[in-house]
């Protein structure tokens, strides 16, 4: 048999993924009897995957992708029982999980640029500010597997999520409070008439509140 393929070319370390290997010449039979072994190798480290079935009209192997590889890029490597070989060289890359060991996003606002340190940030998919309805996409920048370098969204809240094809971490951060003095109230502060404030970070008010002695208001 001769390996042409793989699909997808790409897999976290730490748990298994359902990968296509195509090729020819294959044999059911071979299959069957469990004569085929499927080899994950580099100069690092080496394991097999589980071969999970064969689809005869396109010739293809479907494996699980063996866990706790070293991060890097691997030959993948087919052999029968009868000692024959076939190799894809370099043809598939195992990513670790990322980690965070440092951000100094203290003070940052909307527009900043940050650094995130930490480990396997190659070919990272995606960095976020906030969850669920206030979560903000940033424009980042791989500098390093260890160095990302972040725009800060507007409107940014805690937390920071990292995405990369080995898996996510998310870490809380410290951005800037806002500061606030009034610049205009025209009406004298009548109800339902506008005032206008000035202040730095207010990119990510959600609400303005009144308070006079014992009494708040909550203006939308």
């Amino acid at each position: 048999p001769q390996l042409t393929s793989v699909s997808p070319a790409r897999a976290p370390t730490a748990t298994s993924t359902a990968v296509d290997i195509a090729g020819i010449g294959f044999s059911q039979t071979l299959v069957d009897a469990e004569d085929y072994t499927v080899t994950f190798t580099n100069s690092s480290d080496s394991a097999n995957a589980s071969i999970t079935g064969y689809d005869a009209d396109t010739d293809v192997l479907s494996v699980d992708t063996p866990t706790g590889l070293v991060p890097g890029v691997y030959d993948i490597t087919l052999t029968t029982n009868a000692g024959a070989v076939s190799r894809l060289t370099s043809s598939f890359t195992m990513y670790g999980e990322p980690t965070v060991t440092d951000v100094n996003a203290a003070g940052a606002s909307g527009g900043d640029a940050i650094t995130i340190t930490g480990t396997n940030f190659t070919d990272a998919t995606s960095v976020t500010f906030g969850s669920g309805e206030s979560q903000r996409n940033a424009g980042y920048l791989v500098s390093s597997a260890t160095t990302l370098v972040v725009w800060v969204p507007y409107g940014a809240e805690s937390p920071i999520t990292v995405t990369t094809p080995g898996g996510y971490v998310t870490v809380s951060v410290s951005l800037a409070a806002p500061t606030l003095q009034l610049l205009d109230a025209p009406w004298g502060g009548i109800p339902g008439m506008p005032i206008t404030f000035s202040g730095a970070h207010l990119d990510n008010v959600s609400d303005v509140r009144f308070t006079a002695r014992s009494e708040e208001h909550t203006s939308e």
